[in-house]
């Protein structure tokens, strides 16, 4: 039996966790009352939590190939993997 699967399925699964909180994290910031550099140091997280959910989905992705995998959870993977990208981009731009 081949650990492919499952293995792409905790990877899309834990991607999607880290991408949520992002969102969680980015929301919290747009609601809770300004607190101005708190709120920075919110909008830096949730881009490094999304930045981190990136490799997991492409993982996930890879892993899945040929697996048989849902064609919403294709597009799911793709979809989170470019919104983890932009800010992983964006960091690395900064710091180079």
């Amino acid at each position: 039996m081949s650990l492919r699967r499952p293995a792409s399925r905790l990877a899309l699964f834990l991607a999607s966790l880290l991408l949520g909180g992002a969102a969680l994290i980015l929301l919290s910031a747009w609601l809770l009352p300004y607190q101005g550099l708190e709120d920075l140091g919110r909008v830096v997280a949730a881009m490094l939590l999304a930045a981190l959910a990136a490799p997991l989905f492409l993982l996930g992705l890879a892993l899945g190939r040929g697996t048989g995998m849902p064609r919403w959870m294709l597009a799911g993977s793709w979809v989170g993997a470019l919104l983890g990208l932009v800010p992983a981009v964006a960091l690395l731009s900064v710091r180079f």
